[in-house]
């Protein structure tokens, strides 16, 4: 970590990348805030999980008078806030939205390792297969579904899509009454 200014900080938030976060210290305060209430803990209780005994650090960490230490920190991720979003305001500010975003990454690989093997079974137009898929996903209906089931409905899509010559394995098709 470097220190530019009194106030802030700048740290690299990937490895492989250039870019960085600008670390404003009345940010952070502001997402400590956020976030404390959001797990319904009061200052003198968020104070005394992070070992403190007063909540006086507390209260200039939260109006960006200081930048929280371990402690604080450590105890906002007792609590289930994501120490990322609470220092850099990215991704999900609750653990448990984590949980949820790396199940949904899951289900999408799913999907692809279903999408690759009907590709490699039958000619494919993966665009529209893609887009039946978006639209799948985007149903209400399937929201909480399983992989297979929404892999199931996105063929069925597909295939009505083919028997209504609305698509072709390799493009746009001309649809019923050459409508398409």
């Amino acid at each position: 970590m470097k220190r530019q200014q009194k106030n802030e900080l700048t740290l690299s938030v990937d490895a492989f990348s250039i870019e960085s976060v600008n670390l404003s210290v009345p940010a952070i305060g502001e997402r400590i805030k956020v976030a404390r209430k959001a797990v319904g803990l009061t200052q003198d209780r968020l104070a005394a999980l992070a070992g403190a005994t007063s909540k006086r650090g507390l209260q200039d960490n939260e109006a960006g008078k200081g930048m929280p230490g371990g402690q604080m920190i450590g105890a906002m991720v007792r609590a289930g806030i994501n120490a990322n979003w609470l220092l850099t305001g990215e991704g999900p500010m609750l653990l448990s939205e984590l949980d949820e975003a790396a199940a949904w990454r899951a289900r999408a690989e799913q999907l692809q390792v279903a999408l690759n093997a009907a590709a490699q079974a039958a000619p494919l137009n993966e665009a529209a297969m893609r887009a039946i898929i978006i639209g799948v996903l985007e149903d209400p209906r399937y929201s909480a579904a399983e992989a297979d089931c929404i892999a199931a409905r996105a063929v069925q899509l597909y295939r009505r899509a083919l028997d209504d010559n609305l698509i072709t394995a390799t493009g746009v098709g001309e649809g019923k009454n050459k409508a398409a």
